[in-house]
């Protein structure tokens, strides 16, 4: 699993970069993530007979974790840096308030994605 952040600076231009989770200890044994999240909603998406389009630039409606579950989602930030999250790669969107980012479906197969959203309490420490 890759973990990526997306997010805005003071001027408004957006950034993203790969988040290193912290390795902890559970009862079931190391892992490396986090835990402890105030979950506000969710749902699962495939695209059917066409592939995401580019909407432009846009913000994250809300602070959300995006799961790609299936094909491939590029997104590219309004200073032009690009990542590609895979199955299994989670995105941390919080780029509220700023010029936003691009989102583009560039794989192979259909796109498929789960968006988590994240309570505004969340202690990201």
């Amino acid at each position: 699993m890759v973990c990526f952040r997306v997010f805005g600076d003071d001027e408004g231009e957006t950034s993203v970069e790969r988040l290193e989770l912290p390795i902890r200890d559970t009862p079931a044994g190391q892992v490396r993530g986090v835990g402890e999240i105030p979950l506000t909603s969710g749902g699962i998406a495939e695209f059917v007979g066409c592939r995401k389009p580019d909407t432009g630039l846009h913000e994250a409606p809300r602070l959300a974790f995006i799961v790609v579950l299936g094909g491939a989602l590029e997104i590219e930030t309004s200073r032009g840096e690009r990542a590609v999250l895979q199955p299994g790669d989670v995105l941390l969107a919080e780029d509220m308030g700023s010029k936003g980012h691009h989102s583009r479906d560039v794989g192979d197969v259909p796109l498929t994605m789960m968006t988590i959203g994240i309570g505004d309490d969340w202690d990201r420490s």
